[in-house]
C-alpha cells in the first residue's frame, strides 16, 4: 500500500509532463515521482516523406528503428521524446522503418504527444506540407515546446506559430522560409517575446542559409524586446539575428531616455540611473550586410 501514492503521482506527473518544471518544489511522494520522470530515457524521433505519400521513421536511441507496436508498448514513466522532427533525412542511408499515413496520424503522432519531454525541440524543414503533415502539425500545435525551428510550409506553420503566443515554455525560434505576411507575422513575433516568462530568448530570421527567410527585424519587435528588457530590469536575455528593416533613428527616438554608446558597428543602451547593470546592445552582423544581432546582458550568447 505504501507505494500507491507514489505510482498514483507518478501517472499524473506522466500526464503533464509538459508541466513537470513547474512542480519541482513539490514534497514527497510528489517530489519522488516527478525526479522519476526527469530521468527518464529520451529518445529523439525524425519523420520524412521519402517518396510522395511513403513515410518513414528514424529513431536516434536504436540502429534499428523498433516497430510501431514495440514502442507503443513503452512505458511513458521510463521514457520521453525531447525532439521531433519533420522533414528530409540528412543521409540516405540513415536507419529507417516505413508507417502508414493512418497510423503516423492517429498512432504515433498521439503516442509522441503523451511522452514529450519538458524540454523539448520541435524541427519542421518541410516546404510544403501535405495532407498528413498538416494533420501531424495540427496536433502538434497543442504541444508547449522550448524550442522551435520551423520553415515556412503553408498556412499550417502560420497557426502553429499563433499558438506559440501563449506558451511560456517557449525559449528559442529559428524562422527560415518566405513567409507570405510578414507584416502579421512579426506582430505574433513580437507577442511571442512579450508573453515569455523566460529568462533568455532566442529568435533567428536567417536571410543566409539554404532555405533564407524574408522576415526582417522591424521596429516592433525591436520594441518588443525593449520594453522585456527594461520590465525585467536587465534580468531577460535575448538573442536575436535577423536583416534589419528598423533604423538606428527609430531606436535612439524610442530609448532616448536611456543612455548610450555608439562605436562603428554597435549601440549599447543602458540604465541611466544604473538601477540594473545589464545593456542591451545593437550590433551589426560581420557575416551579412543589414544584419543585425540584438542582446541583452552580454555581447554574444552561446
Amino acid at each position: 500500500m505504501d507505494t500507491v501514492p507514489v505510482t498514483f503521482c507518478r501517472d499524473v506527473a506522466s500526464l503533464m509532463s509538459e508541466d513537470v518544471a513547474d512542480c519541482e518544489r513539490l514534497p514527497n511522494p510528489w517530489g519522488s515521482a516527478l525526479k522519476s520522470i526527469e530521468e527518464r530515457k529520451s529518445f529523439s524521433i525524425h519523420i520524412s516523406e521519402v517518396t510522395p505519400n511513403c513515410f518513414f521513421y528514424s529513431l536516434s536511441i536504436a540502429i534499428a528503428p523498433p516497430t510501431l507496436k514495440d514502442m507503443l508498448s513503452w512505458n511513458s514513466r521510463l521514457i520521453q521524446c525531447s525532439e521531433i522532427e519533420i522533414g528530409p533525412f540528412e543521409r540516405d542511408n540513415q536507419a529507417r522503418r516505413a508507417i502508414s499515413k493512418e497510423r503516423l496520424i492517429y498512432q504515433l503522432t498521439p503516442f509522441l504527444r503523451r511522452c514529450i519531454a519538458p524540454e523539448s525541440s520541435l524541427k519542421i524543414t518541410v516546404r510544403t506540407a501535405n495532407e498528413t503533415v498538416s494533420a501531424m502539425l495540427g496536433q502538434l500545435k497543442e504541444v508547449k515546446f522550448a524550442s522551435i525551428e520551423l520553415n515556412y510550409c503553408g498556412l499550417d506553420a502560420e497557426d502553429l506559430l499563433e499558438k506559440q503566443m501563449i506558451n511560456m515554455k517557449l525559449g528559442r525560434l529559428v524562422m527560415t522560409g518566405q513567409w507570405p505576411h510578414p507584416s502579421r507575422t512579426s506582430e505574433m513575433l513580437s507577442k511571442i517575446i512579450a508573453n515569455g516568462h523566460l529568462q533568455f530568448v532566442e529568435l533567428q530570421c536567417y536571410p543566409y542559409t539554404d532555405v533564407p527567410c524574408n522576415l526582417k527585424i522591424d521596429f516592433s519587435i525591436f520594441k518588443a524586446l525593449f520594453d522585456a528588457w527594461v520590465e525585467s530590469k536587465g534580468e531577460r536575455k535575448f538573442l536575436v539575428e535577423g536583416l534589419a528593416e528598423v533604423t538606428t533613428k527609430e531606436m535612439n527616438v524610442y530609448a532616448r531616455d536611456f543612455d548610450s554608446d555608439f562605436t562603428t558597428n554597435s549601440i549599447s543602451y543602458r540604465s541611466p540611473s544604473g538601477e540594473f547593470a545589464s545593456n542591451f546592445n545593437v550590433e551589426e552582423s560581420q557575416f551579412r550586410r543589414g544584419a543585425v544581432s540584438l542582446t541583452s546582458g552580454k555581447k554574444r550568447w552561446q
